[in-house]
């Protein structure tokens, strides 16, 4: 995190801690503080339908793409355990991708689960926004845009 090779150096860190000096580093790059209390979501939250990556990732755990932990911190075990969808996919992660497009602003109609037409012209736009080839198949390249990784 930083170069501590004087006593004031130390004092500074001491006096300040490791959690200030991280969210003025995230503050620095983002314009933004986080809050983060504790990084596992309760049962209730994920039932609750309010963290969209841990309820990504019980579901591609529940449908065989992953066997990883539900913690809701997207990382390379997310991104591994995202299947490959495109028109004619149908089911919850296909509801899952819907809800992020339509939060994020890519209208792709109701969430239905159900890959028609309307959500690969949300996919599209939303990956050419991203610097993506405008494919309308939603793959690892996509899911890390999607995922913030």
């Amino acid at each position: 995190v930083c170069f501590v090779d004087t006593q004031s150096d130390v004092d500074l860190y001491n006096s300040l801690g490791a959690e200030k000096i991280a969210d003025s580093i995230v503050k620095g790059i983002t314009g933004s503080t986080v809050n983060i209390t504790n990084n596992t979501p309760t049962k209730a939250a994920i039932q609750n339908g309010d963290i969209w990556v841990s309820r990504l990732q019980q579901e591609c755990n529940v449908q065989g793409f992953s066997r990883q932990t539900v913690d809701g911190i997207p990382g390379p075990n997310t991104l591994a355990g995202c299947p490959t969808i495109k028109i004619g996919g149908r089911g919850k992660i296909t509801g899952l991708l819907q809800e992020k497009l339509n939060s994020l602003g890519f209208n792709c109609g109701n969430v239905d689960g159900i890959f028609g037409e309307n959500t690969r012209q949300a996919v599209m736009r939303y990956q050419s926004s991203r610097g993506l080839l405008p494919d309308g198949v939603v793959g690892q390249n996509t899911w890390r845009k999607l995922l913030g990784i």
